[in-house]
């Protein structure tokens, strides 16, 4: 079983697309995959994907609108079986590099912990 995957769910949200992508890509823990899951966007975001040839990036594009909720089931079956955690990441969102370094160490040593979140003190 691999360690970690990431799902990030896009609709219509290419102009922030990169910038999500490339914050997740550029993680100083580097052993995870990225599922990027399309519901059917109408702007150019299977271009913006398209353009990277990382070999962590998955596209999945459904075959019509369903929603978030239902994109997220959808991509929770499929990885669930396949991963030991699932990182969440929204399409016009950021990471900070260090995220899933933290994340992954809080929950080694906190087992009895299903779902963390680390977020930074301003």
């Amino acid at each position: 079983m691999k360690k970690l995957a990431v799902l990030l769910p896009t609709y219509n949200a290419a102009t922030y697309l990169n910038e999500s992508i490339d914050s997740i890509l550029n993680q100083t823990f580097v052993d995870f995959d990225l599922y990027i899951y399309d519901d059917c966007s109408t702007d150019n975001t299977e271009d913006v994907v398209s353009k990277y040839k990382d070999i962590r990036l998955f596209y999945r594009k459904n075959s019509k609108n369903l929603g978030i909720a239902k994109t997220l089931n959808k991509g929770l079956e499929e990885l669930l079986p396949q991963y030991e955690y699932i990182a969440r990441m929204d399409a016009d969102d950021w990471s900070y590099p260090d995220r899933f370094e933290k994340q992954l160490d809080f929950l080694a040593k906190n087992q009895d912990t299903v779902m963390c979140e680390i977020g930074r003190a301003s």
